[in-house]
């Protein structure tokens, strides 16, 4: 079977980093496939000074934080983290902030994201994740492509 290839974002996260509901991605095998060019952020959202006082600095945590206002919710502080970067000896402290998105995003955004991390520059890390999560991830649709075949 022909697989063919798209790009697609999440809508509730574009130009937005900071949704009025928080869900992790999920695709429908039957129809998608992840492409092998995409890698996973996981957002925390709602996480106290001290869970940012125990992680590791490689974390790089102060250039990946932004603010997300969320209603009951005194905390404001959220981060992004590679999934490359998470492991089981930071869940249990991770498991404290009050919510956590799984997304998944492009290599191409992802590099972009992080080479602008390690550089400093001047635009806020809201802004930079928001800029990543608006290039979207890419999947794989060649089952879509078979039943449309006897439509052409």
């Amino acid at each position: 079977m022909a697989k063919s290839g798209m790009s697609i974002a999440r809508t509730d996260f574009w130009d937005e980093t900071c949704p009025k509901q928080f869900n992790s991605t999920t695709l429908n095998y039957t129809l998608f496939d992840y492409s092998g060019t995409n890698r996973n952020l996981t957002l925390f959202y709602g996480c106290s000074g001290e869970v940012l006082s125990q992680l590791p600095d490689r974390w790089n945590i102060t250039k990946k934080n932004f603010t997300c206002e969320i209603e009951d919710n005194d905390n404001s502080t959220a981060f992004y983290v590679e999934e490359a970067l998470l492991g089981l000896d930071y869940l249990p402290i991770l498991e404290s902030c009050d919510i956590n998105v799984t997304l998944p995003v492009s290599l191409a955004a992802l590099d972009e994201l992080l080479k602008v991390d390690r550089a400093g520059e001047g635009v806020s890390s809201g802004d930079r994740l928001e800029k990543a999560l608006n290039m979207g991830f890419y999947v794989n649709y060649g089952a879509v492509r078979d039943w449309c075949m006897p439509l052409q």
